[in-house]
């Protein structure tokens, strides 16, 4: 018990970024799914599956 009164700043910091990073990491896969993100080919102006590239030309 003394060890948890001790630590408890850094097991609730801790606690919090492990939220975050579960939070970041279900975007990234909500987002994946929607096709709305680049897989990291490092440039979307050359990505043929990015969704940045699919915008629709009017002429």
């Amino acid at each position: 018990m003394n060890f948890i009164t001790d630590n408890l700043a850094t097991i609730i910091l801790g606690a919090v970024l492990a939220g975050l990073a579960v939070l970041a990491i279900l975007k990234l896969i909500k987002d994946k799914k929607k096709g709305a993100s680049c897989a990291s080919c490092g440039s979307c102006s050359s990505c043929e599956g990015c969704s940045l590239n699919k915008t629709e030309k009017k002429d």
